[in-house]
């Protein structure tokens, strides 16, 4: 299985290799985890990658939280950030279901070259639905059937699919205090799941491996102008 490296060597270790092609991989946090800095370091280091074909890659990046800062991205990518931005397409749905009909139609933008979605946030527009509508089952039915969209594509196109998601509070036992919004569907549709965690210390992050399950799942890194600097692994869950 082929991997896009993060460039981080201790998440990259604990994924397996970083984020595989032909899967899922849904990366949850709470706001300032670092969740769209990882996202971005990803699209850099795919775009810049490379051999023969590196001019012709192309990746998708759906912005639901129509935040996206070119500052930032710019930071991360550099000097060749001119270039980097030519073999992105940036797409911003209005609403849920806009994002539906663009997930729909993800396989005519992967006939091409593009090998790489990105969705942050998956869940920020179905967020902003529910809270305003009486119609939850045909909601959640519209999320499952984006996901199960974007399984499919992944599998039958061999994409690198990076799902992105927001959080709220759980009063579980033995669970961690926060899990994706819409879990259930989520934890389901994904093939590998990282949480990443605040730490008292500024900038620094915990990224948690919970699916699936391997001896080393977590691991320190820090929050710099240019992405991410590896702090190492950690033993056990923090």
């Amino acid at each position: 299985m082929n991997f896009i490296s993060i460039g981080c060597r201790s998440l990259d270790e604990i994924l397996g290799g970083g984020i595989p092609f032909g899967r899922v991989t849904l990366i949850y946090g709470e706001a300032s985890t670092g969740k769209t800095t990882l996202a971005m370091r990803v699209l850099v280091n795919y775009l810049r990658a490379g051999g023969e074909d590196a001019n012709l890659k192309r990746a998708l990046y759906v912005d639901s939280d129509r935040k996206f800062s070119l500052a930032r991205f710019s930071q991360i990518a550099g000097t060749d950030v001119d270039e980097v931005l030519k073999r992105l397409l940036l797409c911003m749905p209005e609403d849920f279901e806009e994002q539906m009909r663009l997930i729909e139609e993800v396989e005519s933008f992967t006939a091409g070259n593009i090998r790489l979605i990105v969705l942050d946030t998956i869940t920020s527009l179905y967020r902003e639905e529910i809270a305003s509508s009486r119609d939850v089952f045909s909601l959640n039915r519209g999320l499952n059937r984006q996901l199960a969209y974007l399984r499919e594509a992944a599998e039958k196109r061999d994409l690198a699919v990076l799902l992105l998601s927001q959080v709220h509070s759980t009063l579980k036992p033995g669970e961690p205090s926060i899990e994706p919004v819409s879990s259930r569907l989520l934890r389901y549709w994904s093939d590998i799941i990282l949480r990443l965690d605040l730490t008292p210390q500024p900038g620094v992050r915990v990224a948690v491996l919970e699916k699936p399950r391997r001896g080393m799942m977590s691991c320190r890194f820090r929050l710099v102008p240019s992405g991410l600097v590896d702090l190492g692994l950690l033993s056990e869950d923090p």
